[in-house]
């Protein structure tokens, strides 16, 4: 009897031990924010819709080769939007260059903003420029989802968030010719409402539906809208979403 009650006893202080390891970490993922957000050189306005809460925050550089070698220093942080029943409505995954004045020459990136004909594609890169959007439609969204997004889906479960099976997913990357650059990576439910407006191309709508491409047009064009100005104000479209 001694022994099993000692065993219980150990068992009950390690779940204890695990709930107070996890609480306050689950408290600071989830400390809600909202208005104008810092990020490097960019000043993030995130929309409503919903709550936003704070799961990472970071120094993530970015190295670069060629005639020069070196490492743009840049800041990466990841928001989730909840609605009031703690539903995920959508995770925001940014980074952004801080203010660095590079000066070894022009930056030149490399071409990776891929065609699908599932996808809608803008490509807007230039020689040396940098300009792409991606909206792929539905993807799978869970903690076996590879990295960053299995962690984030991971921290989100763990603080009690209900997460939705599939996301759409669309992302923004743009750079200019002195190294600086925003990236922003959406996942939103497929509850996402999009924005009205212009048609877009009729090629990838079988899969993808106007209005997440138009959402995703006005995502883009806030983007460069930040890269040229002084203030580096990074407002996101309205979010609406249907329930």
């Amino acid at each position: 009897m001694m022994k099993r009650g000692k065993a219980l006893g150990v068992a009950a202080v390690a779940a204890l031990t695990f709930l107070l390891a996890l609480t306050p970490a689950a408290a600071q993922e989830l400390a809600k924010t909202d208005g104008v957000q810092a990020l490097g050189r960019a000043k993030v306005v995130l929309p409503q819709g919903g709550q936003w809460v704070l799961l990472d925050a970071k120094n993530l550089d970015s190295p670069y080769g060629g005639s020069q070698t070196g490492t743009i220093p840049a800041e990466y942080k990841v928001w989730a939007l909840l609605n009031p029943a703690r539903e995920l409505r959508a995770v925001l995954i940014m980074r952004a260059s801080a203010p660095w004045g590079y000066t070894a020459g022009t930056m030149q990136w490399v071409p990776n903003c891929k065609a699908d004909p599932k996808w809608y594609v803008v490509d807007q890169s230039g020689h040396t420029g940098l300009d792409c959007l991606i909206v792929r439609g539905r993807v799978g969204f869970g903690t076996q989802s590879p990295a960053p997004v299995g962690d984030i889906a991971a921290k989100l479960a763990a603080a009690g968030v209900a997460l939705p099976g599939q996301v759409l997913a669309l992302q923004h990357s743009v750079g200019n010719d002195k190294g600086s650059f925003i990236e922003a990576r959406l996942l939103t439910s497929v509850k996402f409402r999009g924005a009205a407006g212009e048609a877009v191309p009729a090629g990838p709508l079988n899969t993808i539906h106007a209005s997440t491409a138009r959402w995703a047009d006005l995502l883009a064009q806030a983007a460069r809208g930040s890269m040229g100005s002084i203030s580096g104000e990074y407002k996101l479209p309205d979010m609406n979403f249907s329930e």
